[in-house]
């Protein structure tokens, strides 16, 4: 792993999050604009495993260089909170001028900043692409005591909201925090 991968993350780096299949398919068009973590210091990583080769034509992941570096919390196009809760939200789908697009053979990693701005590509070929995506974050970056095991889902049912919030069935705008993708609230067993 390269050196500021490790120095971001130390050997006590927890896996944040893993998306298994992240599989393009034909006609799918770009997605929204989204960083792995928050804007502030890097705490974490994002790796891409292309298990197909990721071309332009499949939708390639896009990435916008040095945008880890900026002081802003959004960019046009971006994932915004409402995009959380409204997965039909409108966003800016068309080419960017400052991203590139990430094309690797079969087999490759690519790793950066959790910061960095990126996006899914769109795929304007007759095959689905594949490739697995995971994030890891510096250990310390949790809750002492996982709540989430301690408290299970059908007591933390019972709970107030506001309870519930504080021992994690929620989320950090936009997405910190989801289950499968969605919010703890829109699991049918915490609603």
């Amino acid at each position: 792993m390269r050196s500021w991968a490790r120095a971001a993350c130390c050997r006590h780096c927890l896996r944040s999050t893993c998306n298994p299949a992240r599989q393009c398919s034909p006609g799918i068009s770009t997605t929204v604009a989204r960083r792995s973590r928050d804007h502030g210091p890097p705490l974490g990583v994002s790796t891409f495993w292309a298990i197909d080769d990721t071309t332009e034509l499949n939708g390639a992941t896009e990435i916008i260089p040095t945008s880890h570096l900026w002081d802003s919390d959004i960019i046009a196009g971006a994932v915004k909170p409402t995009d959380f809760r409204n997965r039909g939200a409108k966003c800016e789908t068309g080419d960017r001028a400052d991203a590139i697009k990430m094309t690797m053979p079969s087999g490759s990693l690519a790793i950066t900043k959790g910061t960095l701005w990126h996006r899914g590509g769109a795929n304007r070929s007759d095959h689905p692409r594949l490739i697995i995506t995971s994030q890891y974050c510096v250990g310390w970056v949790r809750q002492l005591e996982n709540m989430c095991l301690a408290v299970p889902p059908e007591i933390a049912d019972k709970l107030p909201e506001r309870v519930r919030e504080l021992i994690g069935y929620s989320i950090h705008p936009p997405f910190m925090g989801h289950v499968d993708g969605l919010h703890p609230k829109r699991i049918p067993s915490l609603k």
